[in-house]
C-alpha cells in the first residue's frame, strides 16, 4: 500500500488518502490558531473507520499538523480537538464561578447562623419570661 500510495497516511488497518489526511490537518491547525477546539466530525467527512483506528488516524493528524508542539493540542471524545489555551482558560473560569459560589454560601450560612442565634435568643429570653410569670403566679 505504501508504494501504490505513497502519500497516504498509513495506518495499521487501512491507508486513508491525502486528500482527507490534509483537510483534518487543516482543521487541526486552525484549531491550534485559534486556541479553541473543534469536532473534527463537524467539518470534515471522514472515513468510516473503527473507533480506535479513527482515534489513531486524528492523533497522527495532530502530529503532522503540530510537529513538535503536538502536545499544545489534546484529542478527546474520539473526534474533537481542543487547545492546552482553551482547557485553561474554561478551568480558570471554572474556577472564579466556584469561588463565587462558595463565597456566596459562606455568607448565606452566616446570616442564617445569625438569625438562628437571635431566633434562639429570642425563645429563651420568652421562655425565662413565661417560666418568671409562672413562679410569680404560684
Amino acid at each position: 500500500l505504501e508504494e501504490k500510495f505513497p502519500s497516504g497516511l498509513m495506518l495499521s488497518t487501512c491507508c486513508v488518502g491525502e486528500a482527507c489526511v490534509s483537510q483534518v490537518v487543516a482543521a487541526i491547525k486552525m484549531c491550534q490558531e485559534k486556541c479553541g477546539y473543534i469536532n473534527i466530525e463537524e467539518h470534515v467527512r471522514l472515513p468510516p473507520l473503527p473507533k480506535e483506528t479513527l482515534s489513531l488516524f486524528i492523533t497522527k493528524c495532530i502530529q503532522k499538523a503540530c510537529g513538535v508542539k503536538s502536545g499544545e493540542l489534546k484529542q478527546m471524545c474520539g473526534t474533537f480537538v481542543v487547545s492546552n489555551e482553551f482547557i485553561e482558560k474554561q478551568a480558570k473560569k471554572f474556577t472564579s464561578l466556584v469561588e463565587g459560589k462558595a463565597k456566596a454560601a459562606y455568607a448565606e450560612s452566616e446570616t442564617l447562623k445569625a438569625q438562628q442565634t437571635t431566633q434562639n435568643n429570642y425563645y429563651e429570653d420568652a421562655s425565662k419570661t413565661a417560666l418568671g410569670a409562672d413562679n410569680n403566679n404560684n
